[in-house]
């Protein structure tokens, strides 16, 4: 559409107008709830929201529940049993979160919540 613009050579040196958009940021949250393994003495609440928020989502790539599982159980001593999701600003649920073609879907760390039962 063209709310950016920047002016890029051409092969003659010639500058050429490109103009694009940038997706807007859709900020996420999500709330899970984790059980201890037998053998472990703690669950690293921190290593999990970092896993987390670390997974990169594409642009208009919709944010998948059952996606989120992956990088979550690459923090060993726990297994998840409740996860839900939504957009920053709406209740969480363990509904997918539906992004829009010029959206970008991001999860902060801040925005995570761990809770051991």
């Amino acid at each position: 559409m063209g709310d950016v613009s920047v002016a890029v050579p051409d092969a003659r040196g010639r500058n050429r107008l490109m103009r694009f958009d940038r997706p807007d940021i859709i900020e996420c949250a999500a709330y899970i709830e984790v059980t201890r393994k037998v053998g472990f003495t703690a669950v690293d609440a921190e290593s999990i929201k970092a896993a987390m928020a670390d997974e990169p989502f594409g642009i208009g790539e919709d944010v998948l529940l059952t996606r989120l599982y992956s990088p979550i159980n690459t923090v060993p001593g726990f297994w998840v049993s409740d996860l839900r999701i939504g957009r920053r600003s709406d209740s969480l649920t363990g509904d997918n979160i539906v992004i829009g073609v010029r959206e970008l879907a991001r999860f902060a760390v801040a925005d995570i919540q761990v809770v051991t039962k």
